[in-house]
């Protein structure tokens, strides 16, 4: 509702869209590297603490290197207005989804 109004007032022009996600780490031991885990990211083992949660990858690059790392948790996807920069909308799913399987539909 909120959206529509402000395309009515031509704040938001939908005209370019841009969408990103963050990760969201779930606060389980299988996160924490200090513990010992055995099969710490096997996908069939789910964490005790929060079953909901899936196994994700975070890419970070630094210098032109990529570095992965794997995490159990949830991923924080938006859709902004790329010229106002308002967040149009947004939705947190568990950390396997792929982000084009959310913004496509």
């Amino acid at each position: 509702m909120l959206v529509k109004k402000l395309i009515e007032l031509k704040i938001v022009k939908d005209k370019y869209l841009s969408v990103d996600s963050c990760p969201i780490k779930a606060n389980v031991r299988e996160n924490n590297l200090k513990t010992n885990v055995r099969n710490r990211f096997a996908k069939q083992r789910l964490p005790k603490n929060d079953p909901d949660c899936r196994i994700g990858v975070f890419p970070t690059f630094i210098s032109g290197k990529a570095k992965v790392e794997f995490f159990w948790g949830y991923r924080n996807h938006i859709v902004n207005d790329a010229q106002s920069e308002l967040p149009l909308c947004e939705v947190t799913l568990p950390a396997n989804v792929e982000g084009k399987s959310v913004i496509l539909p």
